[in-house]
C-alpha cells in the first residue's frame, strides 16, 4: 500500500512540486532576512512569511496531488496513466476547505507564538542595553604600608569620569559607589542599590615609582568575574592605565572596538609628584569640611608649583576657593568677591586650552552663581552635562541656580536627576533633604539627613540640616545642639560657628555665645542683648564712615535704626541703599529682603508707585513658593508683613499667628516696624509674650546643656 502511494506521488509529480516549494520558500526567506533591514521594512514581515511558508505545506500537497500546472493554467491531474480525467468530488473539496482552514489557524497561532518570541528577544535586547551600566568601586590599597588610598580613589574617580563621557553608558557616581561599598561590601547588593548590572573593582600596589594595578569586571547579578587584567607601569603612566581600562570596559559593554587614540584623558601632568599631590587634594575634598578643603587648597597649590599647566589642579584649586567663600553655600573663610575672582582666573586659562573638560564648565557656572549670575551660569552647567551626562554635581549646581531663578518645576526635575545619578552623594542628599523640608515633609527630610549620618558619619551636613529643621520649628535648644555638633566635626568652619553664636544671641545668652566668639565682629549683638541701643548706632556709624559705599553696611545700619533707633533715619538709609541693589539681590527667599524694607521706606516717603512695585515683586515670590508646595514659618511671616502694607490687618494677624505656630521665634519680632499697625492687637501682644517665654525657656535649656 505504501509503495503504491509513493508511486502515485511520483506520477502526480507531488515530490517535484514540494521540493520546488521548499527551495523557493527557503530562497525567499534568505532574501527577506536581508532586504527589510536594508530598506527599512519592519522585522515582522520575515516572521509572517516564515509562518505562512511552513503552515501551507499541506495546502500545497493537496493542490499538487489533484492539479497539474500547465501553460493553460491549472488542470486536473488524470486519475490514471490512461489520461482519463475525473472531476474532484465535493467531499475532497470539503476536505480541502478543512485543510485550508487548519493551515490558516496554524499560521495565525504560529505567528502569535513567533511574535511572543520576538518580544522576548526584545526584552533580551533591553537586558543587553541594561548591561551598559556600571559602577566603579573603590580600589583596594595593597601597598606594603597601606598609605596609598588617595591613589586608589584617584584611579576610581578618573575612570568613572572618563566612562561617563561615552554616550549610552550609564555610570554610577564615585561618591555613591564608595558609600555603598563601605556600607554593604557585597557586590550583588551594591549593584542593586546603584541600579547597575556590572561593577569594576581592583587593587593597587605602589613600590617606589612602580605601580601595579589589577582590575576585575564583575557581573552585578551574580558577582562572577567577567574580565580581569593586570598592569605594571611607572607611576607617571597611570594615565595610560586609566585610558586602557576605560577603553576595555567600553569595548566589552558596548560591543565596540575603540582604538587607543579614541580614549584619551585630556588633562595630564609629566610630574609624578604633581600627580600625587593632586590626588591627595582630591581625596581631601571628599569630606568638605573647612579643614579638609583648606588642606586640599594647599595641596592643589603645591601641585601647580611643580606643574603650572596641570589643568585638573587648576580646576580643583578654583573649586576650593568657592567652597571657602563667605557665601551662604560656602564655609565662610575667604571674601566672596576675592574667591570668585581667583576661581575665574584659573578657570579661564583651563577653558581656553581644554574646553572638553566637564569640570571646568560646571565650576565656571558655579562661580557665576556665587556672583548671583544664575541665568548666565545655566549654559555652563548644560555644557558640562553634555560632555558627561552622568555628572551629578553639575545637576545639583544647576538645581541651585534654577531654584534661585524661581524656576521651580525645572529645578525639581534637575534635583530628581541628580538623586537618580548619585543617591548617596553628600550634596545630593543634603539638597534633596532641604527640598523636602521646604515642602513641609519634615519626616522625609530628617530621614535623608539621617542617611548622610549613616553613610558619611564624619560629615557635618547631617547636623546642619537638622539644625535648620529645628530652627524652623522654633526648637532653639535643638538648633543650638545641632550647630554645636556640626562645629565639633569642622572646628574651623566660620559658617557653623556663626550659626551657633547667632542662636545663642537669639535666646539672649551672651555668656554662652562668648565661648565661641573669636573676633570682634559680634560687638553689635552684645550691645543689643545688653539694651545699649545708642551704642549700637555709634558702632554702625563708624562702620559706615569706614565703608561709605557698601550697600550691605548701609542696609544693616538702616535695619538697626528701624528696630532700635530712629525710624526716619532708618528710612533715609534704606532709600540711599535701594538703588545699589540688583533685581536678583532685592527679592531673596524666603523673607523677600531687602525688598520688603525698601517698600516700607517708600511707604513712609509716600511713594506709593515704587512701594507697590516692590510689594508686587514680593507677592510674586510668595505665590511661587506656595505654588511649589513650600510651607514654612518664614513664608507666613512674609505674608503677614505684606498684608500689613496692604492694610489687610485681620489677614496679617492670622498669618503672624500661623508663623508662630510653625516655629517663628525671632527675638526682634516685637520691634519690627512693619508690624507696628497691628502691634497693639491683643492677639499680637500674646504672640510677642509667648515668643519671650519660649526664648527664656530655650536659654535655660541651653545653659543646662552647655553647662554653667
Amino acid at each position: 500500500m505504501l509503495v503504491k502511494f509513493f508511486h502515485e506521488m511520483r506520477r502526480r509529480q507531488v515530490f517535484s512540486v514540494l521540493v520546488s516549494y521548499a527551495v523557493g520558500g527557503w530562497v525567499l526567506l534568505q532574501v527577506l532576512s536581508i532586504i527589510p533591514q536594508a530598506i527599512g521594512l519592519p522585522n515582522w514581515i520575515l516572521t509572517l512569511v516564515s509562518v505562512i511558508y511552513l503552515a501551507f505545506f499541506p495546502v500545497i500537497f493537496f493542490v499538487s496531488w489533484y492539479f497539474d500546472v500547465t501553460s493553460e493554467g491549472l488542470k486536473l491531474t488524470p486519475s490514471s496513466d490512461h489520461n482519463d480525467v475525473v472531476n474532484v468530488s465535493k467531499k475532497y473539496w470539503f476536505g480541502f476547505s478543512i485543510m485550508l482552514l487548519f493551515s490558516s489557524l496554524l499560521g495565525f497561532y504560529g505567528y502569535q507564538i513567533a511574535l511572543s518570541e520576538v518580544s522576548k528577544s526584545g526584552l533580551n535586547i533591553s537586558d543587553v542595553k541594561l548591561e551598559q551600566s556600571i559602577a566603579v568601586l573603590p580600589f583596594k590599597d595593597a601597598s606594603a604600608d597601606s598609605n596609598q588610598q588617595y591613589l586608589a580613589f584617584g584611579i576610581q574617580e578618573e575612570i568613572s569620569n572618563k566612562l561617563g563621557t561615552f554616550a549610552g553608558l550609564s555610570v554610577a557616581s564615585t561618591f555613591s559607589s564608595s558609600a555603598f561599598f563601605e556600607k554593604y561590601m557585597d557586590p550583588i547588593v551594591i549593584a542593586e542599590k546603584l541600579n547597575v548590572s556590572s561593577l569594576l573593582t581592583g587593587s593597587i600596589r605602589v613600590n617606589g615609582d612602580r605601580l601595579k594595578v589589577r582590575v576585575e569586571l564583575l557581573n552585578g547579578k551574580t558577582g562572577q568575574v567577567i574580565w580581569t587584567k593586570s598592569f605594571t607601569r611607572q607611576l607617571i603612566d597611570i594615565f595610560a592605565i586609566e585610558e586602557e581600562i576605560s577603553r576595555s570596559i567600553v569595548n566589552l559593554l558596548q560591543d565596540k572596538y575603540l582604538t587607543p587614540n579614541e580614549v584619551k584623558i585630556t588633562s595630564k601632568t609629566g610630574s609624578s609628584l604633581a600627580l600625587v599631590l593632586y590626588l591627595q587634594a582630591r581625596d581631601s575634598l571628599r569630606l568638605r569640611t573647612t579643614e579638609s578643603v583648606t588642606q586640599a587648597k594647599k595641596l592643589f597649590e603645591q601641585s601647580l608649583a611643580l606643574d603650572s599647566e596641570y589643568a585638573n589642579a587648576k580646576v580643583g584649586l578654583a573649586q576650593t576657593f568657592l567652597l571657602l567663600a563667605k557665601h551662604r553655600n560656602g564655609l565662610g573663610v575667604i571674601d566672596t568677591a576675592v574667591a570668585t575672582r581667583l576661581a575665574r582666573q584659573n578657570l579661564t586659562i583651563v577653558m581656553s586650552r581644554y574646553p572638553e573638560l566637564p569640570d571646568v564648565h560646571a565650576t565656571m557656572g558655579r562661580t557665576l552663581a556665587f556672583e548671583l549670575e544664575h541665568e548666565k551660569a545655566l549654559p555652563y552647567y548644560e555644557q558640562a552635562i553634555l560632555l558627561n551626562p552622568n555628572y551629578a554635581t553639575a545637576y545639583i549646581w544647576k538645581y541651585i541656580s534654577l531654584k534661585a531663578l524661581q524656576k521651580t518645576q525645572a529645578a525639581y526635575l534637575t534635583l530628581q536627576k541628580a538623586y537618580e545619578l548619585d543617591p548617596a552623594y553628600l550634596l545630593v542628599l543634603y539638597n534633596y533633604g532641604r527640598y523636602q523640608y521646604e515642602l513641609g515633609n519634615i519626616e522625609e527630610a530628617s530621614k535623608l539627613y539621617g542617611e548622610i549620618l549613616e553613610l558619611h558619619p564624619e560629615s557635618p551636613l547631617t547636623h546642619r540640616g537638622l539644625a535648620e529643621i529645628a530652627f524652623s520649628q522654633g526648637n532653639l535648644l535643638e538648633t543650638a545642639i545641632q550647630w554645636k555638633n556640626a562645629l565639633d566635626k569642622s572646628p574651623q568652619s566660620k559658617s557653623y560657628r556663626t550659626s551657633l553664636i547667632s542662636v545663642l544671641f537669639q535666646v539672649q545668652a551672651p555668656e554662652l555665645a562668648q565661648r565661641y566668639i573669636q573676633d570682634e565682629s559680634w560687638t553689635v549683638n552684645k550691645l543689643i542683648v545688653a539694651g545699649k541701643y545708642s551704642q549700637v548706632q555709634e558702632v554702625m556709624d563708624q562702620k559706615l564712615n569706614e565703608n561709605p559705599g557698601d550697600k550691605w553696611y548701609i542696609y544693616e545700619a538702616a535695619w538697626y535704626q528701624l528696630l532700635y533707633g530712629d525710624i526716619n533715619k532708618g528710612k533715609d538709609l534704606l532709600l540711599k541703599a535701594a538703588p545699589l541693589f540688583s533685581t536678583t539681590e532685592l527679592y531673596t527667599s524666603p523673607l523677600c529682603d531687602p525688598a520688603m524694607e525698601f517698600a516700607f521706606a517708600h511707604t513712609i516717603n509716600q511713594d506709593k508707585t515704587r512701594s507697590d512695585e516692590l510689594l508686587e515683586g514680593c507677592k510674586r515670590l510668595l505665590a511661587k513658593n506656595v505654588q511649589a508646595g513650600q510651607k514654612s514659618e518664614a513664608l507666613d511671616y512674609l505674608a503677614a508683613r505684606i498684608a500689613v502694607l496692604d492694610t489687610n490687618y485681620p489677614l496679617a494677624i492670622s498669618k503672624l499667628q500661623s508663623a508662630y505656630d510653625l516655629g517663628w521665634r525671632e527675638h526682634w519680632t516685637k520691634n519690627d516696624p512693619l508690624l507696628k499697625p497691628i502691634s497693639q492687637s491683643t492677639q499680637v501682644q500674646a504672640i510677642y509674650t509667648q515668643i519671650d517665654i519660649d526664648l527664656a525657656t530655650a536659654k535655660q535649656g541651653l545653659t543646662e546643656h552647655f553647662g554653667n
